[in-house]
């Protein structure tokens, strides 16, 4: 006998050539030793084996540990660069132990498919004891669930004695169903006749738990990517409507007619600009301002405003002695736990009971390992548990998306919960959520637990006049509409306007003017050439021009494109009249500009390394 030893990933197939015919395997090594050392088969394959002895061939019998009988060929070793050719009588090597100890389910029938070897990886597996099976028919450990095409193409290849293999649904001892592996092969005699098959069973309901995160994650990320580009195209819409609107507003009179749809206007587009925000927020590309914070206090802080729930909820809040700090942007945690806490008071009809409970915990690799989002080390982790409706297995695979909703129509945007999970993946964490009907629902926010110390940000009020000198200002904007609309409020404010749609056009019509240039300001990203590549070109001809940057994407799009993170000279879309012209004039009155060669995109700084 010649077994060609490897150990190939699942799946590779792996030949064992033996006097009596050969058989193509799947599953590695385990699926060697099983054509050698299966007892049972000692009815087939040994029958031919000593019919051939009987007329002159000669052979060893032995018995192995488990009485089961074993040819013992001379010992012969060899290595072909590949692997390791072995005659198995003094190799050291017990096979039917690799059998026995395998982490596969290695299961033998007869043609009629009853059970006639199982390894006690059934048991760990499925839960049968292997003696319970014997005789059985393997379907049994086959779940009927399984879709009738996959069950069909199976029966259809055994009954032909050919090989199958794929994924099915297993059925555990206690009816719970398993996603497995399967692989089947016929097992020849040397008169080429089937006189058994080896199924090959591997549980791969983890392997299945990380592909799903790993897609789930990866639809959230195009997801993600969808929504920060629609909030930029919304909020170029949004500053025209919004600057018209305000226009409008200081042209009409208290009495007039239209005056309070301009109002009504200027109501809506002050909501499509909180829906952009959180477009934004959601796409996990908006700047969070993170400080040190201890959430068992910020939880306290928080009971008053968790008050309006409603008297018909029961509110429970736990918390340790001694919570780990948390490095997070202290208003968008706010926001996540009344997120959190509106959604639970919804689904409970607005009557039920809601635990908020903080614990420390620390995160092992395994851990890690199963969550391809996260990291090991210490957490703290915030469990919202309530006493809802709670949620089936469908609902659960769309909950985080961006208006996704189950409540009736007015109820929700489905922004809630997409605004809590950018939250906790911006802060490091991860999100887990438990729920079946009728049980109610527990989310887990798992974030790190804060390494060092971090100064709380605090936003410094410009406090700069308004009071302005007559400037020249180069605008550059890609879009004809928001263009047309800034350089009739700066005309209408006493400046004179330079203007472009072409970034490339810049660096001419600075060179044409018949007086100098006191500002830029420009769009972000533009074809061509985005601003901040524009703006160091520009200064080049003149280091001290002063700069705005205008964008209606998010701020960490525009600080990748080259704008400096203090976003000092940044101006986010949608505005209104009154804010560009503020704006500029603050810039327009500090007494330097910031210095040349500070703005290079992302890209470029890529290109020149």
């Amino acid at each position: 006998m010649l077994l060609l030893f490897a150990k190939p990933a699942m799946g590779d197939t792996v030949a064992a050539a033996t006097g009596v015919g050969s058989a193509t395997l799947w599953g590695g090594a385990i699926a060697i030793g099983l054509i050698a050392t299966a007892g049972w088969l000692g009815f087939a394959v040994g029958a031919s084996r000593r019919k051939k002895s009987a007329t002159g061939q000669t052979g060893c019998k032995s018995q192995n540990s488990h009485g089961a009988a074993q040819d013992c060929p001379e010992i012969h070793r060899k290595n072909n660069g590949d692997g390791v050719s072995l005659r198995a009588t003094d190799s050291q090597l017990n096979l039917t132990e690799v059998i026995h100890q395998s982490a596969e389910a290695i299961i033998v029938t007869d043609t009629e498919f009853k059970i006639r070897y199982a390894n006690p990886a059934v048991t760990t597996i499925l839960g049968y004891a292997p003696q319970n099976l014997s005789g059985k028919k393997v379907d049994l450990l086959i779940s009927k669930i399984n879709e009738r095409a996959t069950l069909e193409d199976m029966s259809l290849a055994r009954s032909k004695g050919l090989h199958w293999s794929g994924r099915v649904i297993g059925k555990k001892v206690d009816g719970v169903p398993l996603e497995m592996e399967m692989d089947i092969s016929p097992i020849r005699d040397a008169e080429n006749k089937i006189v058994a098959f080896t199924h090959l069973m591997y549980d791969i309901s983890m392997k299945t738990q990380l592909e799903e995160q790993v897609r789930q994650s990866m639809k959230m990320q195009a997801v993600g990517r969808l929504a920060g580009g629609i909030a930029h195209d919304f909020n170029n819409h949004l500053t025209v409507i919004k600057g018209y609107c305000d226009l409008l507003m200081q042209e009409a009179q208290q009495d007039d007619s239209s005056l309070d749809c301009i109002e009504q206007i200027s109501w809506a587009t002050k909501q499509a600009t909180k829906l952009t925000g959180s477009l934004l927020a959601f796409s996990r590309k908006k700047v969070l301002k993170p400080s040190l914070l201890n959430p068992a206090d910020a939880l306290a802080e928080m009971e008053k405003p968790l008050a309006v729930l409603g008297e018909d909820i029961t509110l429970t809040i736990k918390t340790p002695e001694n919570s780990g700090s948390i490095c997070v942007d202290t208003v968008r945690f706010q926001q996540t736990v009344m997120n959190l806490a509106t959604n639970a008071r919804d689904a409970m009809g607005g009557a039920g009971q809601l635990t908020i409970e903080l614990s420390n915990v620390e995160l092992d690799r395994d851990h890690a390992r199963s969550h391809p989002d996260t990291k090991s080390g210490r957490h703290v982790l915030m469990s919202f548990t309530d006493t809802g409706a709670g949620m089936d297995s469908e609902t659960l695979t769309h909950v985080f998306e961006p208006f996704f909703t189950t409540k009736s129509k007015g109820k929700g945007t489905g922004l809630g919960l997409a605004m809590v999970y950018s939250f906790v993946k911006q802060s490091g964490g991860h999100i887990d959520i438990s729920s079946e009907k009728g049980t109610g629902t527990t989310f887990r926010l798992y974030i790190p637990q804060a390494k060092s110390t971090a100064e709380e940000g605090t936003e410094i009020m410009d406090t700069h006049p308004t009071k302005k000198q007559p400037r020249r200002i180069l605008l550059v904007e890609d879009d004809h509409a928001v263009r047309r609309l800034v350089a009739r409020v700066l005309v209408e404010d006493g400046y004179s306007v330079v203007e472009t749609g072409d970034p490339t056009e810049a660096a001419g019509l600075m060179r044409q003017s018949s007086q100098p240039i006191d500002l830029l300001v420009s769009d972000v990203v533009m074809p061509e050439m985005n601003g901040p590549e524009m703006a160091a070109q520009l200064r080049q001809t003149d280091p001290n021009l002063k700069v705005l940057f205008m964008s209606g994407f998010s701020e960490e799009t525009v600080i990748s494109q080259g704008v400096p993170s203090n976003m000092e000279h940044f101006l986010h879309k949608p505005f209104t009249p009154q804010q560009i012209c503020k704006k500029i004039a603050d810039v327009l009155t500090e007494s330097s500009a910031t210095p040349q060669g500070t703005y290079e995109s992302e890209t470029s700084l890529q290109q020149t390394r």
